[in-house]
């Protein structure tokens, strides 16, 4: 697949609480642009193409209690990336190779 449609859950944005994706070299950044996730408490994201997270990305799930982020070639936590998730008590992030963690990216 060349292209995901993020469309098809425009409609479930405001209503979905978790949310499990497997993908293979598809961005998933490009997958959220434009989306909020004001409910979502549980995101699992794995082999999708994830090279850094930053506050913005993460700011579309602003009450998530687990984020899993797996084999991800996640490179780069940003910094205060995850400064406002306050609910936030499970993050895992197995079989990336993280080379940088932004300064306070785990802040509050």
């Amino acid at each position: 697949m060349d292209e995901f449609n993020f469309d098809i859950f425009k409609n479930l944005c405001n209503q979905l609480e978790s949310l499990r994706i497997l993908l293979t070299d598809i961005e998933s950044n490009r997958l959220f642009d434009g989306y909020h996730f004001p409910y979502l408490k549980q995101l699992s994201l794995s082999r999708c193409f994830i090279e850094r997270v930053d506050k913005i990305f993460i700011n579309r799930f602003p009450m998530l209690i687990r984020l899993n982020i797996n084999s991800c070639r996640l490179e780069t936590i940003e910094d205060e990336a995850f400064s406002n998730l306050n609910q936030l008590r499970y993050l895992g992030l197995p079989g990336n190779q993280i080379r940088f963690i932004g300064k306070n990216a785990f802040f509050n």
